[in-house]
This record gives structure tokens, C-alpha cells and sequence, in this order.
């Protein structure tokens, strides 16, 4: 088949598919980061209610088995951590006040709160803690397991320190402690584990549950007695909204008080006075994953003909509108681990046909998968550019649209056929768990290197940064070099918001609803 490819200036196609909106002035575009919201100077509300559409629904409310982005949205207001991610990236504080580690990082210990309890009235300890890290440990549907998978043992050394023992040096457990969420132990037994504990789960954290109905929504409301920054809204509901079409007319309607845009809408929607448009710069980079295990992508050859085949900033000129940047590794200047060394392939379509003719490539089919809803902004309109580029250099491609929930499902199962549409955005602002999950030994992927697996193993015991730094961009030059996955871009993050709401999008997405986010007058 042939598919449409971009070229710079050529109207996106994606506009014959956005809705049709009310006339606005095309206001300019805030920078990154900043707001055009009313609500920074006008007063503040006590309590009141919002709604926030998510992009895909949560895997499911027990944070023991769920760790997509959907979830940890959820568990972060409903939960507690024994660490945070801060808004500019760093590690803070939760449940632990401090933490100190060993000389070779393989025994960490915890410093815990002593006045947090459970939303039922029990006390959170540290044996709630090693309960709940020992049940992602042996619950086979846990999907939090590659991120204990250095944890050896746990030991509450008195009754507010808590001890990790490592089986490898890991300086950088206190981000994976991050992502972990504490669930009440004598509760959790008493309802029979994680199938009752879903039914009417208990946390700690400044949001306290009301209902889930898989599909519809999750409503949370404001804890009475929550240890830190009580909530100042009275309740959140988070709903699935999969297209970006619903939730723009959910924002425009009212329906939704914060919902991430599609990048055709942005200029649009600003300056309307219906929405506000706050956008920043995000940690997620989308890219084409390659089964090297099979078929012609077992050929770097054809692999570095993909790679340079596609045009990054047309896609992004048209398709975005220009809200993001070429990508060149896998992880985005917000997260640790980007190096300014590797830059974005260039497009060089004659180059890739060269590639082809020296690989004896003679048009085999290479199925290119993706996801038609869900995460990945205009996810199908890239998918066929992508494949309009491949075909112009002289590949073959079938293209094969999907939900995000079957997409999902054939990573988990290892079956992608050939290239993949994908995005990954590390909720620790790290090149950490990118590694855990796309590219290091620990990960469902497609090749094998050596190289790659020495140097994952060198950052995760490198207690300095400038030393894990190098170690990361060695494993990206690798990565680029062979082709095993070919980065696109890094999108900016734009969503509606309601005018009257005080609340400014951070980089990795989430939605920490407590504290400083309020109704305004």
C-alpha cells in the first residue's frame, strides 16, 4: 500500500480529522512551563471538585500490580511513597525523612515519618512497607517487579528505621523508591490480597477512595486526616478519555478541568476564554522499536535505512504544529541520562535507499504496529507519515492499527513482527528505568548486546553522576550506532485546563493534586 509522507510546509493531514471549533484569536504560544491561566492572581476557593481526563484508564487500583502512567497518577494522591519526584526532577521526601547508603550502595537505610496513618486509622510502619515491597516481589501480575529487582532483603532495624539490602551496588534506588506505593498490611491480608483489596482500597495519602468503575472513572476525596499538605479540593474524579476529540470537547465543555491536548488543537484552543492552554516540555520520547530477532530488521543495515528514512522536523512541523523536537536517544532533555553528544539522525532518504541496495534488501513486508488511541498524540496520523517514509525509500510496509490495550498486550507477550510505534515517558525523570524497560538485560526487548548490558550494570552501580552519565551515553551511542531503536521525538505536553483552576503541568506528566491546586474564584 502507499501512504501519504510529510513534507515541510505541506498542510498536516490530521487536520481533516479534528473537530470543528468556535472561531478564536490565535494567540501566541506560552513558553514551556509558563501559564496564561486567570487563576494566578485571583482568589482561591475552599474545596470544590474536578475532573481530570486521563489518556488511557488505570491497569487497576490495587499499586501493587498497576504501574502505568494512568495509575501512578491516581496512586500518587490516593497513596504514599517512600520517596517523591520533585517538579524539577530531583528526589524529596514522603514517608522517609532521610536516606543514607553504604560506601558501594548496596545497603540503604530509611529514615520513616512517625505520624502517618492509614486512611482507616491504623499507623503506617515499616513493616507496611516490607509487606508492600514483598508482595510486588512475589505477586506474579505485579508489573512494579523490575524495580526491586536488585532487592535482596528488608529489616526494620527499630521502629523508624528501615533497612534495604541490595544484591549489586545501585546508586540510585532512592528513585525507585519513588514508585512503589504503601499499602496497609493487616488490611490487604484481611480482605484476601489484591483481588479485595481493589474492591475498597486503603491508602494514606491526601486523597481517600470513593468508587472505581473500570472504564468510567475514579473518584477520589480530600483526607480529614492527612500527615502532610492537606488536599485544598474537596474531590478528584479521573476519567478515561482515549481520543484526543473527546477530550477537547470535554474541556471546551466543561466536562474536564485538565486534559493533554493534541498538538492540532493547541493554537486553536488559546485565547478562546473557554480553556487555558499550559504547556511544558516533556520527559517523553516517542520512537520506532525494531524486532531484530527476525525477518529483514535482523539486518542493521535495513534497521539504519529505517532510521534514516523518516523526516523528524517535518513530522513535527505539521503533524505538531512544531511543538516538540527530533529526538536522537531515548531519553528527553528533562530526564537524567539526555547528552547533548548524540543528536537526531539526519533525514537523508537517498542514503537509506543505499542502505537497502547494500543490505540485498528485495521488498519484503515489514509490518509497522501501533496504537490508534491512547498515549501517543496523533499516534495513527504518525504512524502513516512514518510509513509514507519508509515506502519512499523503498521499503514495503503493512501497516496495522490497534487499541492501546492490544498494543500493550503484544509488548508484554513479545510479539511485535517488525517496527513499532511507541512512546516512553520515565515517571523518575531518569534514564533508569528507560533502561529497565526498553534496552537493558532486564527488559522485554528485541537484540542482544553485551556492550550494553556491561555498561547498564556500570551506571546502576555508579555512585557519581558525571561517571553514570558517561556510562548512559555509551549505551545510547551503541544503541544508535546498531539501530535497535530509532528515537523520533520529544513532544511538548499541552493540556486544557479551566480557567479556574490553579494548577501547572510538570514534566513527567503526573498529577499531584494535593497542595498548592485550587478552585479560584
Amino acid at each position: 500500500m502507499t501512504t501519504p509522507f510529510l513534507r515541510r510546509g505541506a498542510a498536516p493531514a490530521a487536520a481533516l480529522l479534528v473537530l470543528s471549533l468556535a472561531a478564536c484569536s490565535s494567540a501566541a504560544s506560552p513558553e514551556a512551563g509558563e501559564s496564561a491561566s486567570a487563576s494566578e492572581t485571583a482568589a482561591a476557593v475552599d474545596g470544590g471538585a474536578i475532573t481530570v481526563g486521563q489518556t488511557a484508564d488505570i491497569l487497576s487500583i490495587d499499586p501493587v500490580i498497576d504501574n502505568s502512567l494512568a495509575g501512578i497518577n491516581v496512586f500518587y494522591n490516593l497513596y504514599d511513597q517512600l520517596t517523591m519526584i520533585e517538579p524539577d526532577g530531583s528526589v524529596g521526601s514522603r514517608i522517609a525523612t532521610e536516606w543514607t547508603a553504604n560506601e558501594d550502595s548496596t545497603v540503604w537505610e530509611y529514615t520513616l515519618r512517625d505520624d502517618i496513618t492509614f486512611h482507616d486509622g491504623s499507623p503506617l510502619t515499616a513493616e507496611d512497607i516490607i509487606y508492600t515491597y514483598e508482595q510486588v516481589q512475589t505477586n506474579p501480575q505485579s508489573l512494579n517487579s523490575v524495580y526491586l529487582a536488585d532487592l535482596e532483603s528488608m529489616e526494620a532495624v527499630d521502629d523508624s528505621t528501615l533497612r534495604f539490602t541490595l544484591s549489586r551496588p545501585y546508586a540510585n534506588w532512592p528513585r525507585n523508591t519513588t514508585l512503589i506505593s504503601i499499602v496497609p498490611s493487616d488490611y490487604y491480608e484481611a480482605v484476601g490480597g489484591s483481588d479485595g483489596f481493589t474492591q475498597a482500597p486503603v491508602g494514606s495519602g491526601p486523597f481517600e477512595f470513593v468508587s472505581y468503575t473500570p472504564g468510567v472513572s475514579v473518584v477520589l476525596e480530600a483526607a480529614d486526616t492527612y500527615w502532610g499538605e492537606e488536599a485544598s479540593l474537596d474531590q478528584v474524579t479521573f476519567v478515561p478519555v482515549l481520543t484526543d476529540e473527546g477530550r477537547v470537547s470535554g474541556t471546551q465543555a466543561g466536562d474536564l478541568d485538565i486534559a493533554l491536548l493534541p498538538p492540532t488543537q493547541v493554537s486553536t484552543l488559546e485565547g478562546s476564554g473557554m480553556v487555558d492552554v499550559r504547556s511544558i516540555t516533556s520527559n517523553q520520547t516517542m520512537y520506532l522499536g525494531f524486532n531484530t530477532e527476525s525477518g529483514p530488521l535482523a539486518d542493521p543495515l535495513i534497521r539504519q535505512a529505517a532510521d534514516a528514512a523518516v523526516d523528524r522536523q517535518a513530522i513535527i512541523d505539521t503533524l505538531l504544529g512544531g511543538l516538540g523536537s527530533p529526538a536522537g536517544q531515548m531519553s528527553a532533555p528533562s530526564s537524567f541520562g539526555y547528552t547533548d553528544a548524540i543528536e537526531p539522525t539526519a533525514y537523508d532518504p537517498a542514503a537509506a535507499t543505499a542502505l537497502l541496495d547494500e543490505a540485498g534488501y528485495s521488498g519484503e513486508t515489514v509490518k509497522l504496529q501501533y496504537a490508534m488511541d491512547g498515549w501517543i498524540p496523533l499516534g495513527s496520523q504518525v504512524a502513516q507519515a512514518v510509513a509514507g517514509y519508509l515506502e519512499a525509500a523503498g521499503f514495503t510496509v503493512e501497516l496495522e492499527g490497534m487499541d492501546s490495550a492490544s498494543l500493550s498486550l503484544l509488548n508484554s507477550n513479545h510479539g511485535y513482527e517488525g517496527v513499532w510505534l511507541a512512546a516512553f515517558a520515565p515517571s523518575i525523570l531518569d534514564a533508569g528505568i528507560v533502561l529497565d524497560y526498553v534496552i537493558g538485560p532486564r527488559a522485554n526487548r528485541y537484540f542482544a548486546s553485551d556492550e550494553v548490558d556491561d555498561l547498564y550494570f556500570a551506571q546502576q552501580a555508579a555512585a557519581d553522576d558525571a561517571e553514570r552519565a558517561e556510562a548512559i551515553a555509551g549505551i545510547y551511542q551503541i544503541v544508535k550506532d546498531e539501530a535497535f531503536t530509532a528515537p523520533l521525538y520529544n513532544p511538548q505536553f499541552s493540556y486544557g485546563v479551566n480557567p479556574a483552576l490553579h494548577w501547572e503541568p510538570r514534566p513527567d506528566g503526573a498529577f499531584v493534586l494535593n497542595g498548592d491546586v485550587y478552585l479560584t474564584q
